[in-house]
């Protein structure tokens, strides 16, 4: 059962488990906490967080430093200061923190154990409240600011992924050092397996990609956090709603969150755009032919669509990079204005190659990433205010100027003249660049979504968007309507296997918004592994394949699934997912993948899906249309090396 638990002063203990204990008393108007480290060998680094519920949040310190201060800076003089002074006591070590608080204000306790020596103890709860109690509150009377002052401060280690895609712990700043903090992580060693999370729109959570001395952590979860600021060496976390969810399926778990954080983000307003980039499959044109598009190359491609895939509801195309005019000089785009398209590519006019599309009955999505501008843009010249940082061969736009907002709007409406219903909006994060005293790097991003959303919604349209955070803020805008999941595709095996185990890993954020694995291809070898993910995910579904390269049978063969993708939870103590499946109520659909060169026997369990092992069930293999026959309790078959296979399970 899925718990969800938020603690109080309500009792003298507020938390306790095997390792840690919280006392809690007050003297004289103020509230002291006393935390009793019990059995400190389980841990590297321990870190907790109070969090005053409507008030200051006072945000822990590591138990290795005898001293930390911290202070608001609402402007009307309070300041709180907490200290921890560590004793060791017949093998307890002893932290106590004392801080003025609002006496009208609840406590909420967090407590984080960041890297582990050995497995997570049992957490023991004293009064689990259930999923639909209310979670969290607003934190700081100005917003939830917590300033951190002093030089080379040691905070929240942080988990970073590597190029294989595991976690290192980062713990130390330096002044110009990225900075962010571990606020969701699952361990499976716990009894009932714990996910610590934010539920406001300033966190972000990040990929679940692998594991780390066998301990997989949905991290790093970011803060709203920007570069320090050297000058005064002060860094600006800004926090609203945590909570913490309890269950032994990680999938669970983060289902269970996914909902809570919709709960905290309603949508700000009525989606205006089509809802056919779930109801409908599509087509890319950037696996085909990159940034060397053309107008012929789109209406063939179109041509090829309506001729043999229409009827199977495939009802819309992205035109993507290659149709902007450029200053080009390499892959990375540097368009001069997102207004303007290369006359060259396009003689016709975009205009005419979207009327051509939608006569056609097709629905047409453009590519950009409006926020960047190519350094030798006139815009640039004309309104060098515009500039917010040097991204290489582009300037970054300054989201907060008005100047750029109206830039944005303008875009909108071009498009929409065009008579263009979508675009796909791509280089997201690098918002977090537009960082400024007083607005951080996640207030820039969310800023940036708003904005999009406010402009697609006004012009009906809808965005896809690529390369954004996960956020629990994507349900507050309707117009948004799916998110990249995924690493792009590549040509290599194992960066496909970790972008299927990625997006496997991140379909819990399809209760935000609908989840984009990125494009499928219908090549060797690529296709079945691409295509099998692709099937499971259930939610926006593109091929990226040129006229003369799609197999039509592939495309025309695939299944409409209605359930959710889901690995087997011992999946998430691994670097790459092996297993994943999805019940549509009344087939079970499991996906299988080889990412090892060599043959493997293997066998599926038919009760670790959920199937009573007692009954015979029919099994049928996707791809090689094979009936398999009546199986009882599980099946045993062989993988070649690289390859997947897609069962069908069904009475």
């Amino acid at each position: 059962m899925t718990q969800v638990q938020v603690i109080s002063e309500k009792n003298s203990v507020v938390l306790q488990n095997e390792w840690l204990c919280v006392h809690c008393h007050t003297e004289k108007g103020r509230t002291f906490f006393t935390l009793e480290y019990n059995g400190y060998q389980y841990l590297k680094s321990f870190a907790d967080a109070i969090y005053v519920d409507g008030g200051i949040p006072f945000a822990g310190a590591d138990v290795s430093y005898s001293h930390q201060r911290f202070a608001d800076k609402t402007g009307e003089g309070t300041m709180f200061v907490a200290e921890f002074k560590r004793q060791k006591l017949d093998d307890r070590f002893i932290g106590r923190c004392m801080f003025h608080i609002y006496d009208e204000y609840p406590l909420i306790i967090i407590a984080q154990a960041l890297r582990i020596e050995t497995p997570f103890p049992r957490w023991i709860t004293n009064e689990p409240i259930s999923v639909d109690a209310s979670v969290g509150g607003s934190i700081g009377p100005d917003g939830g600011r917590c300033f951190i002052t002093g030089k080379n401060v040691r905070w929240f280690p942080s988990m970073v992924a590597d190029d294989m895609g595991t976690y290192q712990g980062v713990s130390k700043l330096d002044e110009y050092s990225w900075y962010d903090t571990p606020a969701v992580f699952y361990y499976p060693e716990c009894e009932t397996g714990m996910v610590i999370a934010p539920l406001t729109a300033n966190l972000f959570l990040y990929g679940f990609q692998g594991g780390h001395e066998g301990n997989f952590r949905v991290a790093p979860a970011c803060g709203d956090v920007h570069r320090a600021k050297p000058e005064n060496r002060t860094i600006e976390l800004e926090f609203d709603k945590l909570c913490i969810i309890f269950d032994s399926d990680p999938a669970v778990a983060l289902d269970t969150y996914a909902r809570l954080a919709y709960r905290h983000n309603q949508p700000q307003s009525e989606r205006t755009a089509p809802d056919i980039l779930t109801t409908g499959r599509g087509y890319c044109t950037w696996r085909a032919y990159g940034p060397k598009i053309d107008e012929k190359m789109v209406l063939k491609d179109v041509d090829f669509i309506v001729s043999e895939l229409q009827s199977e509801n495939y009802q819309w195309i992205i035109i993507d990079d290659g149709w902007e005019k450029t200053a080009r000089k390499n892959l990375w785009t540097t368009a001069v204005d997102w207004r303007l398209y290369d006359e060259e590519k396009f003689p016709s006019g975009i205009a005419h190659t979207v009327a051509e599309c939608k006569n056609k009955g097709l629905t047409v999505l453009l590519w950009m990433a409006p926020h960047q501008l190519a350094k030798s843009s006139p815009l640039i010249a004309q309104h060098p205010d515009w500039i917010k940082a040097d991204v290489g061969e582009s300037y970054l736009l300054d989201i907060f100027n008005p100047g750029v907002v109206a830039y944005l709007e303008d875009i909108f409406a071009t498009y929409a003249s065009w008579g263009v219903s979508g675009v796909k909006v791509d280089f997201i994060s690098d918002m977090w660049d537009c960082w400024q005293e007083g607005e951080t790097g996640c207030k820039a991003v969310h800023r940036y979504l708003e904005v999009l959303n406010e402009c697609a919604t006004r012009h009906s349209m809808m965005v896809l968007l690529c390369n954004a955070p996960y956020t629990p803020a994507l349900s507050r805008f309707p117009n948004l309507v799916a998110a990249r999941v995924s690493n792009d595709v590549g040509n290599d095996a194992m960066h496909n296997a970790r972008l299927v185990s990625a997006a496997l890993k991140m379909q819990w954020v399809g209760h935000l918004i609908a989840v984009d694995p990125d494009y499928t291809v219908t090549h060797l070898p690529l296709t079945k592994n691409l295509v099998t993910l692709n099937l499971l995910m259930n939610s926006v579904f593109y091929f990226s394949n040129s006229a003369e390269e799609a197999d039509v049978n592939v495309l025309k063969s695939l299944p409409r699934l209605k359930g959710m993708a889901r690995p087997l939870p011992q999946a998430w103590t691994t670097d790459l997912v092996e297993t994943a499946y999805n019940y549509d109520g009344e087939r079970l659909y499991v996906g299988v993948w080889n990412w090892d060169e060599k043959v493997q026997i293997r066998n599926l369990e038919f009760v670790r899906f959920g199937l009573d092992a007692k009954v015979e069930y029919e099994v049928t293999e996707f791809w090689s249309k094979e009936n398999l026959g009546r199986h009882r309790g599980h099946l045993e078959f062989q993988l070649d090396g690289g390859s997947c296979k897609l069962f069908i399970i069904s009475k």
